[in-house]
């Protein structure tokens, strides 16, 4: 046995705070000793008494020679003193049980002042440590608390962001009313992407309603090379017929659109409109799939000032650079003898040794052109009936029908000359008061035949800064004629996007430009009463929304009669066609009418109407040349020649 302070002394476990005050935890009522075991429990207790010891009171048992509790080491010592006091009298019993008393009542006092002391001490180290131990039991608490907290608030925000998220999407999914945008939000663009029947003829036509039943009612330019549109808006009743403009490549007048002419307004600088126009006419060309090389590039300006200061035409332009030479200038001694003298010593000097055969391959390139009869009729003129940027500023509506259905490349040349000439017309803006210019908003329709790696950022970009904003609709992102640099264009210089159910690459394309999932643009259908769009709006819709059109929209305001229509295309031809009319007509239609007597095949002459019939069997392509549409139109009342016509089969003569 170790007797150690706080220790049990049988088996040496630390004893607990206060447990060792009980008293069957002791030996004090077990034996007599000087020494003062504690032990941890009763069992420890019982154990230590019956326990066969070699040693009592830390002293060896010599004399013994069998080993001795502590139990029976008490009682002999303990028997020892009691027969000592039971041999004394009985006075001395007394004064010793009253000695022995007293000692003990001092001994069991110092003694429990002493435990009192110890216990108190213990006591007050227990309570420091329960202190202690509580405090760091209560932070840790705490700290739970605080993490439960946060983690709680955090799961309770992610479940609201959740329902939020949840709420924008049952939101987009649900389409709401289309809301115009302001002119400001238009001016940076609108792209409408959408297959065929996605409903982008509606959309269009909701932005047209809008735009005409407005008290303020910008300038409208829409181009359109299916005709469809054209038609739906100029039998609108709604339209004052002095704001129509109507350029119509299927009508059979061809309209006045004159390449070289000066503007007649005094705010139009001259050497800006020659400058637009080289720009313009490399514009055109390159719609028949070639461009200028630097050498074409530099003699083609020159001739196109030649043609600006002398007023020529598309054929006057060709004929010159067919013909001129230095040393046989007679016929053009006239022409030169006006210009500028830089633009004179350049043919006289430089046009000879270095821009002859230069002359040839472009020549090659505008015969393209004037072989194209609609573009001869319109381009071959020393007029322009069309001023656009008259019409822009007096808040015209202009309608072109590029007649994408007769010719596509034709119907690209129109279209790219209509963006070109109405983007010149922008720029001459810079020269006026800010005050002055009048809102102006072109649309276009299959704008996929009329992009350009150089035009459509300009369209896109530039003239926003003139209170002038573009409409661009098409049916996808990856067709042939977009490239990259285009698809960037369209993407960021449009700040308006509508786009219904893309399919094929452009559906990815078209979600990250709209920064949501493909699904989203998938779910935007056509049903009987609207069409459905996905539509975001630079610094207004951060995420996409759908908006819905109702179906049918153009015709629930009030229509012209046909009467009416007729006498519109009427007025219209006297403001900006010339010409006899052209009637396209099939071979059967053709022979039908020589029989009937309308048309004589021999002569080509027509004796009851001022109509000039053509067919061209190779490709059923109906054409008109130059020749013809310089003649006066027929009488009605008596007849008078026209230029021979061919008869199918017939070789074609040189002047058609």
């Amino acid at each position: 046995m170790k007797l150690e302070q706080g220790k049990c002394a049988e088996c040496g476990r630390k004893l607990s705070t206060g447990y060792e005050t009980d008293s069957h935890n002791t030996a004090l009522d077990k034996f007599a000793s000087p020494h003062r075991p504690y032990f941890c429990s009763a069992e420890c207790v019982d154990r230590a008494i019956t326990t066969p010891v070699n040693t009592a009171l830390d002293e060896w048992d010599d004399f013994l020679n069998e080993s001795r509790t502590y139990g029976d080491k008490a009682a002999e010592e303990w028997e020892k003193i009691k027969s000592f006091r039971d041999q004394r009298p009985a006075t001395f019993k007394r004064k010793f049980d009253s000695a022995a008393q007293s000692y003990f009542n001092d001994y069991f006092a110092a003694f429990a002042e002493r435990e009192a002391e110890r216990n108190a001490e213990e006591l007050a180290k227990a309570h420091e440590k329960f202190v202690k131990e509580e405090a760091k039991a209560t932070a840790q608490a705490l700290a739970r608390a605080e993490r439960f907290q946060e983690k709680e608030a955090a799961r309770l925000a992610a479940e609201q962001e959740k329902v939020r998220l949840a709420e924008i999407e049952a939101e987009k999914l649900k389409p709401i009313p289309l809301q115009i945008p302001s002119d400001h939000s238009r001016f940076e663009g609108v792209h409408v992407l959408g297959p065929a029947g996605s409903g982008k003829t509606t959309l269009a036509q909701e932005f047209i309603i809008h735009d005409i039943l407005r008290d303020d009612s910008p300038a409208l330019i829409i181009l359109d090379p299916k005709g469809t549109l054209v038609d739906r808006v100029k039998r609108l009743d709604v339209i004052d017929p002095d704001r129509l403009v109507i350029i119509d490549a299927t009508h059979p007048h061809p309209a006045k659109l004159g390449l070289f002419v000066k503007s007649a307004n005094p705010a139009v600088n001259a050497e800006q409109i020659v400058n637009q126009a080289i720009s313009t006419y490399r514009y055109i060309f390159e719609a028949s799939n070639f461009s200028f090389t630097a050498k074409q590039s530099i003699l083609f300006e020159n001739v196109v000032r030649l043609m600006f200061e002398t007023g020529g035409t598309l054929s006057s332009l060709i004929d010159f650079l067919r013909r001129y030479h230095p040393k046989r200038a007679g016929d053009f001694a006239d022409m030169l003898g006006t210009v500028t003298p830089d633009l004179r010593e350049f043919f006289q000097y430089d046009f000879p040794d270095s821009y002859e055969s230069t002359a040839k391959e472009i020549n090659v390139r505008l015969q393209q052109i004037k072989q194209k009869p609609i573009l001869r009729a319109m381009f071959d003129t020393t007029e322009r009936h069309v001023d656009f940027f008259d019409c822009i500023q007096n808040g015209k509506i202009v309608l072109v029908n590029s007649g994408m259905s007769l010719d596509p490349d034709t119907s690209r040349m129109i279209g790219r000359f209509v963006i070109a000439m109405v983007l010149n017309a922008v720029y001459v803006r810079a020269t006026m008061p800010k005050s002055e210019w009048c809102p102006a908003f072109m649309l276009i329709d299959e704008f996929q035949e009329f992009v350009d790696v150089a035009k459509t950022p300009e369209l896109l970009r530039f003239p926003r800064e003139y209170n002038f904003g573009t409409m661009v609709l098409h049916h996808n992102m990856y067709a042939t004629e977009i490239d990259e640099a285009v698809r960037v264009a369209i993407s960021t210089n449009t700040g308006i996007k509508f786009c219904a159910d893309p399919r094929g690459m452009d559906l990815n394309y078209m979600a990250r430009d709209f920064f949501c999932e493909p699904e989203f643009l998938r779910r935007q259908q056509v049903n009987d009463t609207h069409v459905h769009f996905a539509h975001v709006m630079r610094r207004k819709y951060n995420t996409p929304v759908s908006v819905r059109v109702r179906r049918g929209n153009i015709e629930e305001l009030s229509q012209r009669t046909e009467a009416e229509v007729a006498e519109l295309d009427r007025e219209n031809v006297a403001k900006v066609h010339t010409g006899p009319v052209v009637k396209f007509i099939s071979e059967d239609e053709w022979i039908d009418l020589a029989q009937a007597g309308y048309l004589d095949e021999d002569t080509g002459k027509m004796y009851d109407r001022n109509i000039i019939y053509k067919i061209d069997k190779s490709i059923q392509r109906y054409h008109v040349g130059s020749a013809v549409l310089s003649q006066p139109a027929p009488s009605t009342t008596s007849p008078s020649p026209s230029p021979t016509l061919p008869k199918p089969g017939d070789d074609r003569p040189e002047d058609w």
